[in-house]
């Protein structure tokens, strides 16, 4: 689902998987917060662009399809 993974501050991390259309893509810390979300009505390979500053750890990415929750993954930022 996600590539590069661990991906670094400032690069594009992509996802794809068995999912025609993604809805939308948010990036949140451990504790659940919200920290980045891409929407809107992409088929095949969603792209979303890490700010330079996103500093290093381990975070959760929540993919949405067709309105509907997914998956759940874990993403490293080195």
């Amino acid at each position: 689902y996600l590539f590069p993974n661990p991906v670094e501050a400032g690069q594009t991390l992509h996802v794809s998987g068995n999912c025609n259309t993604f809805d939308a893509v948010t990036i949140c810390d451990l504790c659940g917060r919200t920290l980045l979300k891409a929407s809107g009505q992409v088929v095949g390979d969603f792209a979303v662009t890490l700010p330079g500053g996103f500093a290093k750890g381990c975070y959760i990415v929540k993919l949405m399809c067709n309105g509907n929750v997914v998956k759940y993954e874990k993403l490293l930022v080195k």
